[in-house]
């Protein structure tokens, strides 16, 4: 599995989108279990100095309660990837990950990449560059 991007550059209020693929070199169809796939795979980002960029953060309930957080899956769907093929899941719907979604991303360069990989590694360099909505804004 990996990861893409149409884009390496990105303004600061916009999606980041990562686009994930599978690559099979064997002779063989493959299969994938969807929900597995999705618990056991996700990426990391780092800063330009080398720093994981961690999750956004919930706050804590206001009653006093912890939450636990459970994985559900509604839909495990057999994945086939057919022998000597290169290209996105394209038969589970949408395979993208907002990197916005559940992390805070300033104006700056980041490296993004599989989970539990050591660094270097190939992964995506991205920009993130001042929202053009703000630039634009003009003073009275």
């Amino acid at each position: 599995m990996g990861i893409s991007t149409p884009e390496l550059t990105f303004h600061a209020d916009d999606p980041i989108l990562i686009y994930v693929w599978v690559n099979n070199r064997t002779p063989e169809e493959k299969t994938l279990l969807s929900c597995s796939m999705w618990w056991d795979w996700n990426v990391e980002v780092y800063d330009s100095q080398s720093h994981a960029v961690g999750l956004r953060r919930e706050p804590p309930p206001k009653d006093g309660y912890t939450v636990e957080r459970m994985m559900i899956c509604g839909r495990n769907k057999l994945l086939r990837i057919p022998p000597h093929s290169c290209g996105p899941l394209q038969d589970m719907g949408d395979v993208t990950i907002d990197l916005r979604r559940d992390r805070d991303l300033p104006a700056g360069q980041y490296f993004v990449t599989e989970q539990n990989r050591r660094l270097p590694q190939p992964g995506l360099s991205i920009s993130v560059v001042e929202s053009q909505r703000a630039t634009n804004k003009q003073v009275p």
